[in-house]
């Protein structure tokens, strides 16, 4: 529908909500499709909340997956694009999945 009313934002909140969705029923190669395609109709539209509040998401995604590299490349890209933001609570959410990446990562044997 938003597609029919030429409504790009809702397009893109759209597509990531359908990527959530996704995650919740474990279709993770869904979740990211659709986050990712969300994601770069954010970026084409200048969305910069939307673009960092997403990276978060697909970094808790790639946690869920085990791709902890891939989670803290987006992790690190959100905080990046939610530098200017306003919103507190995503930077820190953001920083949470971060660090709990990083730890993770530690952890991990060479």
């Amino acid at each position: 529908l938003s597609r029919l009313a030429d409504d790009r934002v809702r397009e893109s909140q759209n597509l990531v909500d359908l990527g959530v969705a996704a995650s919740q029923r474990r279709d993770w190669p869904a979740a990211e499709r659709y986050m990712t395609a969300g994601l770069q109709l954010a970026r084409n539209l200048g969305l910069r909340l939307h673009e960092g509040r997403t990276m978060r998401r697909l970094a808790d995604l790639c946690v869920a997956t085990g791709d902890l590299p891939r989670a803290r490349d987006y992790a690190r890209g959100a905080l990046a694009v939610l530098a200017d933001s306003e919103d507190e609570w995503a930077k820190a959410r953001t920083r949470e999945t971060l660090a709990a990446v990083e730890a993770a990562l530690a952890a991990k044997p060479s």
